[in-house]
């Protein structure tokens, strides 16, 4: 499985239990078992300062309808933190408002660990963006 982003061909490859850096293109219907691997690799993206290639990886992946909401909420999560990494708070915020929209259309019993999710990333931003009293109330709802 391969993403592509605009600095290159990036992606990883299985093979004898081992997963390696390869050359490739993004597949535009996800296996499941890969989304964790792609939302790995934006995590990893964004752990070394690849934050535009993490953001174009995260923005590719969610392109997928079939996505369940869950895995939904981590890319978006991955996406606004890049986000907030280089700066653009509002594009972050936007993501935070995304996944509040998302966690409320879960179900029940699905809804909580979603939402505390979301709280804490909209914490977050809020606070970057100096609105401390709303990170606080956020923060506290989560």
């Amino acid at each position: 499985m391969a993403l592509k982003s605009s600095s290159g061909d990036i992606g990883f490859k299985s093979g004898s239990g081992k997963r390696k850096l390869q050359s490739g293109i993004f597949k535009s219907r996800i296996p499941k078992a890969e989304l964790s691997v792609i939302a790995r690799q934006v995590h990893d993206l964004a752990w070394t300062g690849q934050h535009a290639a993490a953001i174009d990886s995260a923005t590719q992946a969610l392109g997928d309808s079939k996505i369940k909401p869950a895995d939904q909420m981590s890319l978006r999560d991955l996406r606004a933190e890049s986000y907030s990494a280089i700066g653009n708070l509002d594009l972050a915020m936007k993501d935070a408002k995304a996944m509040m929209k998302i966690a409320k259309s879960v179900g029940a019993k699905h809804a909580s660990p979603l939402q505390a999710m979301n709280l804490n990333r909209l914490a977050l931003v809020q606070m970057r963006m100096g609105d401390l009293n709303g990170a606080l109330k956020s923060a506290t709802a989560a």
